[in-house]
């Protein structure tokens, strides 16, 4: 073998031997503190006294809702659709809305060239 790689085989030994040896005496974690994790869980909630008016409120409520009339499912077909039918539909839109939409303007425009 060669000189040079003797001494890199022996320097790499040395150093590795070095590192098992002091390492652990360096690493041995007394710079680590141990500190204790104390959690402070609060007791559960105690339940919160209900507002009477809320209360009343809510039971209005749930009767209205409960005097709703059930609806039925209805199946429309836009082309058998029937006069009287057609006229309901129309007189339930109100005038008023209408009137106040703004309606299109339709200008004419002339060409003055084909006008003379």
């Amino acid at each position: 073998m060669d000189q040079n790689i003797k001494n890199r085989l022996v320097g790499i030994a040395v150093i590795s031997s070095l590192v098992v040896i002091f390492l652990p005496m360096i690493l041995d974690g007394s710079g680590i503190e141990n500190t204790d994790l104390n959690v402070d869980i609060p007791p559960q909630p105690v339940a919160v006294a209900s507002d009477a008016e809320f209360v009343v409120k809510r039971l209005e409520l749930e009767q209205k809702i409960d005097d709703l009339p059930e609806l039925q499912p209805r199946f429309v077909d836009e082309n058998s659709a029937t006069d009287r039918e057609s006229a309901e539909m129309a007189s339930d839109t109100d005038d008023d809305d209408i009137a106040g939409q703004a309606q299109p303007q339709v200008i004419e425009r002339t060409n003055d060239a084909t006008q003379q």
